[in-house]
């Protein structure tokens, strides 16, 4: 796999030389061959040109996961301008703030997309593709990989999302590490078909995209399914297939599984990603939806911290897997005082090497939450415990701990007991403050099959020590999530100080 290109979308011009029949990107009944694609963003690169954008100019896309957003963004980058991938259902207000805090001087979103305040604002229709087609030449930015900047959008899961400035390069060697999990499963031998079942907004899956390009693989974009249900049958539909997936998929997964089969017994790899999944959780995914998981722990701001393959996973379900072993990169955990700790000892992550990115694009984040840059490591904000033979144990977000008494709080514990329930399909726990001592438990749950409050009080009780116990709980038809897909723990703290 060749990660020296210095510009992401050479890998389309390279296998459009040497495989352009191939196909690069299906989207429903639309195949574009990597000839197409390749002469597809060579045009829109000059479109791009055209309306006066260039080196270092952001650029923001929110548009569904169609062709023409993984176009679009192919020729953002050939031309140097700065990716700003954001969710196709983020609000005019959202948009708006995020247009102001990273300079977005051009914006492109569906006809029915949100309404921009960019300077240049274009709604990208069913007509774009051809009149992108009456335009000839290629505006390629003449400048090195590690010159080329684009900007990962943060979830927003800790509050207001951030900006991390990542460099095209950075991209690339990351796409080598996340390849090297599955050895000969995943090359340019043998690419199989990436399937994307979401905009490449999130960073997991824009990851995932740039891996499959620089292997010349194909990927098939699909549609925005109601049900987990839907998605399980366009999954199991394709052949040979490579799929990143996030946790509320992974579960629909889980619900949807039949008795007596696995759900898919052809799947090439199925990679959660995003957040850890819970061990039970893990387990099964492995026992009935496929034996081929491979668990991603990572963020935007390095890429993969570990990975937990479909063996280690029988093994060490609870841990999020073995630091990743890079050539440059250092990951470890360390105390307040920044002083590695011991094996079974709580630790701050922190990490460095070729993988960090350069840092927030506004130096002020820097400063709101515990993710932060400093002294050339990076600090994602998780707290984690290793044990004696390197595996790593989640034990939460920093920003989300908080003190019941004399203990601190971690919410994935608790989640993970809860949802041993079969019957609890999502717990999100949180903290609200009180005057004696810290804060109340409050949990959040979605529950299926008319499970009743007691029973649902008797898991926890039964399970969970009472100190670890919530003190509230409230039911909901669905967890909110962010644009990307995460738990909206911010919106579930408001709401658990609003509800009595």
């Amino acid at each position: 796999m060749k990660t020296s290109w210095q510009n992401i979308s050479d890998a389309v011009f390279h296998f459009a030389e040497h495989q352009p029949d191939h196909a690069a990107l299906i989207d429903g009944d639309r195949t574009f061959s990597y000839r197409d694609l390749a002469v597809l963003v060579s045009q829109t690169s000059v479109y791009l040109k055209n309306m006066g954008l260039k080196l270092g100019y952001p650029v923001a896309i929110a548009m569904r996961n169609n062709a023409e957003n993984i176009i679009l963004s192919l020729a953002v980058f050939r031309i140097g301008a700065v990716l700003v991938a954001l969710p196709p259902d983020i609000s005019d207000q959202a948009l708006a703030a995020r247009i102001d805090a990273f300079k977005i001087i051009a914006s492109f979103t569906d006809p029915d997309g949100p309404s921009s305040s960019a300077p240049i604002a274009v709604r990208v229709g069913t007509n774009w593709l051809a009149d992108i087609g009456q335009i000839s030449g290629d505006a390629r930015a003449d400048a090195q990989a590690g010159e080329l900047r684009l900007i990962i959008v943060s979830s927003g899961s800790t509050g207001i999302p951030k900006g991390i400035l990542t460099t095209q390069e950075q991209r690339m060697l990351r796409a080598g590490t996340y390849r090297s999990f599955f050895d000969d499963g995943w090359t340019v031998a043998s690419p199989g078909n990436l399937l994307l079942p979401a905009p490449p907004s999130m960073s997991f899956y824009g990851q995932f995209l740039v891996i499959q390009l620089l292997l010349g693989g194909t990927v098939v974009l699909l549609p925005k399914f109601d049900s987990g249900v839907d998605l399980a049958k366009a999954i199991a539909a394709c052949t040979d297939a490579i799929c990143p997936i996030v946790p509320n998929m992974a579960r629909s997964f889980i619900a949807c599984a039949p008795t007596d089969a696995i759900l898919f017994p052809n799947v090439r790899a199925l990679i959660p990603g995003g957040l850890p999944l819970a061990g039970h959780e893990k387990l099964a995914l492995v026992r009935c939806v496929s034996p081929n998981i491979h668990e991603i722990y990572g963020s935007g701001g390095f890429g993969a911290f570990a990975h937990l393959g479909p063996d280690d996973i029988l093994k060490h379900a609870n841990s999020v897997g073995r630091a990743v072993s890079v050539a440059g990169n250092q990951v470890e955990l360390v105390d307040w005082d920044d002083k590695p700790v011991a094996p079974g000892v709580e630790g701050r992550l922190r990490v460095r090497g070729t993988h960090v990115s350069l840092g927030f694009f506004n130096p002020e984040d820097n400063q709101r939450g515990a993710e932060r840059f400093a002294n050339g490591w990076y600090y994602p904000g998780d707290v984690l415990q290793r044990d004696e033979v390197g595996y790593l144990y989640m034990r939460g977000r920093s920003d989300d701990a908080f003190l019941s008494g004399d203990l601190t709080i971690y919410p994935p514990e608790l989640e993970d007991v809860i949802t041993r329930h079969p019957d609890i399909e999502e717990a999100v726990v949180v903290g609200r403050p009180n005057d004696v001592n810290g804060a109340d438990l409050v949990g959040f749950f979605v529950v299926r099959n008319g499970l009743d409050h007691e029973a649902v009080v008797a898991h926890c009780r039964t399970n969970l020590p009472p100190a670890k116990c919530p003190k509230m709980v409230f039911y909901l038809d669905a967890i909110p999530r962010t644009g990307n897909g995460k738990i909206d723990r911010p919106a579930l703290k408001r709401a658990a100080m609003r509800l009595v």
